[in-house]
């Protein structure tokens, strides 16, 4: 019984919650904590470790898709008070870029996780796979099953969400390959 109790607890929280919803905003958003709070407990387990994400360590090499001749940043009408960048000075070109691709990449990885379990479970599953891997025993078997499910479903929402977020795009004639929007800096040819 004591062992049960915190299973029946998270299932009875969030059965609640999803019951309480009144109307198809509030189940949305109803549905969207519950992903948030399955990602959490996933980044909390070993699915973290057994999963594709660390495998997107080697998407950091995909090329551009495009080239910038160099050039130098000239301040604009509305110039900005100070630089956000280290010195004071006007950043260059590839030290603005480099530092959007991060932030892009960033933000990728949290909706395609949050996208790849939301596409992989229905609500009662979040509810019931979320309870089996916070408080059971028997967790490793939900964390396999977890794994397995987000990700046959990460490739799908990794491009659905780099073509909605204009990151990455499909490299042409190499299905499953992608090159960045943001351009690379290249120095101009001597004429």
């Amino acid at each position: 019984m004591i062992a049960a109790t915190p299973f029946g607890w998270l299932v009875a929280r969030d059965t609640l919650m999803v019951l309480r919803a009144r109307d198809d905003a509030e189940t949305n958003l109803v549905r969207g904590n519950l992903v948030d709070r399955f990602n959490q407990t996933i980044e909390d387990s070993e699915i973290a470790v057994k999963s594709r994400r660390p495998l997107q360590l080697f998407m950091v090499v995909d090329p551009s898709c495009f080239e910038l001749e160099a050039g130098r940043l000239r301040p604009s009408d509305t110039p900005a008070a100070q630089s956000a960048f280290e010195g004071g000075e006007p950043p260059s070109l590839y030290a603005i870029l480099s530092s959007h691709r991060f932030l892009a990449d960033r933000m990728v990885d949290q909706v395609v996780e949050g996208k790849a379990v939301s596409d992989s479970f229905s609500t009662s599953e979040l509810i019931l796979f979320n309870a089996c891997i916070a408080a059971t025993p028997f967790a490793s078997a939900c964390e396999t099953r977890v794994a397995e499910r987000r990700d046959a479903a990460y490739d799908k929402a990794f491009a659905e969400t780099t073509r909605i977020l204009g990151v990455k795009a499909q490299r042409a004639g190499a299905p499953g390959q992608y090159c960045y929007t943001m351009p690379d800096i290249i120095d101009r040819p001597a004429q």
